[in-house]
């Protein structure tokens, strides 16, 4: 068994170009759909900088001069400026998160259809709990990157350079005492960055192994109560648990100490502008209508900042899902099962029933054999008990017989023809076991027998 599935260690780079493509793939599928948001974020962007522009003009042009028809052109432009970028807000955000529910939806369906050709031997090795955080929290994680991440950060880093650029074009050397700052904060980002995506993956490790441990033990609980074992598995959940607590203490501390350092550099750089700005206007080399779009901008370029923080903290959480999610899809499938077209093997035209063991070996694991140079021949008509103990290999051999396992050495046919040769589908209609667990799925019982 692979680790990342037996403790869900994840491992390689954090932006691994191979998964980011796999992920990218998914949204090409709605290409059209994630270019309007694009477009639509870049003009929201265009809305975005033209405010505090339009209400310096104001200021220059219209309070300072006392032109009262400047002031109230200017504030009529200004609403709708804000007007029209909200509609676009709008219709960007539900068009996102559209995109976002559909990719999710594509996720969750191929990983289950992929889930159902994996072969009995997986399940007995991987928790049922994981496989479902695989199929819920994991994929719930890829869908919130997808609506919530990837094109809002692209709408965010058009926010900053556009800020950028505007403020260098209106002033050079107020923009540079404006933005030195900058190298600073993005160290501090980079070094709570790596704090915060060992934290994420830990949570998520930790966050498997309670779902695992949970649906254990409720699966089990008739076992669990039968033999005392309610305060060893209290004890045992508790120990899981704080380990989880621990991790999500461990981030909250992170992003607690980032959060107000991005604050400080926030208030430094308002502090340059009202500083150096004051200078250059008193020097009457700058406009009291500029220094107010400064001060607007400066604001405006810290809160895609934080945002990008924040979707980073997504970033990482759907990076450590998606290789896990990609690492389960990567499982190789039962063989020959082939899960779009299930006709390989050669047809069964008629079949009489004659199933011939030839000296059948069979392991569940490595090389301690539940089945030993069986050998055996029911004919057509014909019927036979088996009878051993507990763990002799009685279901063993309908297991084989059903090539829900593969035997390690030997032949079985069915009516002369090795069951290798004999595509899955046919073999599992023809076979018929009624298993000694039982198991009911939600629904009617014609549901359950048809």
């Amino acid at each position: 068994m692979k680790e990342y599935l037996s403790e869900d260690i994840i491992r390689g780079k954090l932006y691994d170009r191979t998964i980011i493509k796999k992920l990218m793939s998914y949204i090409m599928r709605y290409r059209l759909s994630a270019l309007l948001s694009i477009s639509m974020v870049f003009m929201a962007t265009l809305m975005f900088l033209l405010g505090p522009y339009i209400f310096g003009y104001a200021i220059d042009h219209g309070i300072v001069k006392g032109d009262k028809g400047m002031v109230i052109k200017m504030a009529l432009l200004l609403l709708g400026v804000e007007t029209f970028r909200a509609l676009l807000v709008i219709v960007q955000n539900y068009n996102i998160q559209n995109i976002g529910q559909k990719v999710m939806m594509d996720l969750r369906m191929e990983l289950f259809s992929h889930i159902q050709t994996l072969p009995v031997s997986f399940f007995d090795k991987n928790p049922v709990g994981r496989l479902v955080t695989r199929l819920t929290n994991d994929i719930a994680a890829l869908g919130e990157l997808f609506s919530a991440g990837i094109i809002v950060v692209i709408g965010d880093v058009f926010i900053i350079v556009g800020i950028i650029v505007t403020m260098f074009l209106l002033n050079v050397k107020l923009a540079l005492a404006a933005l030195c700052v900058l190298p600073v904060m993005f160290v501090i980002s980079i070094f709570f960055g790596k704090k915060i995506k060992i934290a994420f993956r830990e949570i998520k490790r930790k966050l498997a192994r309670i779902n695992s441990y949970l649906n254990e033990n409720i699966t089990g609980m008739k076992t669990i109560q039968l033999f005392n074992r309610e305060k060893k598995n209290y004890e045992t959940f508790d120990s899981v648990n704080k380990d989880y607590l621990h991790e999500q203490v461990r981030y909250v501390r992170y992003y607690a100490l980032f959060q107000p350092a991005l604050n400080i550099m926030n208030a430094l750089s308002v502090a340059l502008i009202l500083w150096y700005g004051a200078i250059r206007y008193f020097s009457d080399d700058l406009t009291l209508g500029i220094l107010v779009v400064f001060f607007a901008y400066i604001q405006g370029i810290f809160d895609p900042i934080r945002d990008i923080v924040e979707k980073y903290n997504i970033f990482q959480g759907a990076m450590a899902s998606a290789e896990r999610v990609f690492g389960l899809m990567k499982e190789s499938p039962e063989n020959d099962y082939d899960k779009l077209t299930l006709g390989k093997g050669a047809p069964l035209q008629e079949v009489e029933g004659r199933i011939e063991f030839k000296d059948v070996w069979f392991a569940y694991n490595d090389s301690d054999y539940v089945l030993k140079e069986l050998s055996f021949k029911i004919d057509s008509g014909q019927s036979l008990a088996l009878v051993g103990a507990t763990g002799s290999g009685k279901t063993s051999v309908a297991n084989v017989l059903t090539r829900l396992y593969e035997i390690d050495r030997g032949v079985i046919l069915l009516d002369n023809k090795n069951i290798q040769n004999i595509d899955k589908t046919q073999l599992r209609q023809i076979v018929g076991v009624i298993s000694q667990e039982i198991f009911l799925f939600s629904g009617t019982i014609r549901d359950n027998i048809s």
